[in-house]
């Protein structure tokens, strides 16, 4: 099948919105670094800024990608089949990641190279960004999914960092061992925090985070402005 056959199959809407996807992160950072002034650009000026992109690595196309839907449906698959432990270490990987996603996103719209953003994010721990970089960032984090995380990654730390303390019965009574523990804790964790809740809570986090940043903004707004899929 030739690649204008393929085309034909992708609507109009379809084909707006991968170009969304695609140049909505360089766009935000031309308008962010005063390249753009998106108060005053003509419509010849948005199209020859898009026009510009993909010429180098500073100006490549990039793509906001999410995991959150995939995600979650293996930690609900887990659960569902009463292995909440690794639900729990799973869902704190896609926590962080999504957090690590969001700050990568608003400071490469803010100039940083990728290179820059890979180290500070390497050399940061997850507190750290949730309660600094995040809100240096412009992003408010929400009490709830704040204390969400939290109380994640300490049943995740009890996961990943058994020390294999065995369980211990006698008079004095009986003491759970590590893996019991940690079981408990992961199963007590989703009881009270349901999958849809979780998955809600994080979309909306990782959506809003970007949503609100102005240069986001008025990116989507010259692009919904201008953008005519038969004229491009």
């Amino acid at each position: 099948m030739s690649s204008d056959n393929v085309v034909e199959f992708v609507s109009k809407a379809e084909q707006s919105k991968m170009l969304f996807a695609a140049v909505m992160l360089p766009l935000a950072r031309m308008i962010h670094s005063g390249q753009i002034n998106p108060e005053t650009i003509t419509r010849d000026g948005f199209f020859d800024a898009l026009r510009k992109l993909g010429q180098s690595h500073e100006n490549a196309f990039e793509i906001l990608v999410t995991q959150v839907e995939e995600e979650m449906r293996l930690v609900a698959h887990c659960v569902s089949e009463g292995e909440a432990k690794s639900g729990v270490v799973l869902l704190f990987t896609l926590i962080e990641g999504e957090v690590n996603a969001l700050v990568r996103t608003l400071m490469r719209i803010r100039g940083f190279t990728a290179g820059a953003i890979t180290d500070a994010l390497r050399g940061t721990d997850f507190d750290t960004k949730v309660d600094v970089l995040l809100p240096l960032l412009g992003v408010t984090v929400p009490d709830r999914l704040r204390n969400i995380a939290l109380q994640c990654k300490a049943v995740r730390n009890l996961v990943v960092h058994n020390k294999a303390s065995p369980a211990l019965m006698s008079e004095m009574g009986t003491k759970p061992s590590d893996i019991e523990t940690a079981s408990e804790r992961a199963e007590r964790f989703f009881a009270e925090n349901p999958i849809e809740r979780l998955r809600a809570d994080l979309t909306a986090f990782v959506d809003t985070g970007i949503a609100e940043d102005e240069a986001f903004q008025w990116g989507q707004h010259l692009f919904e402005r201008f953008y005519d899929l038969g004229e491009a």
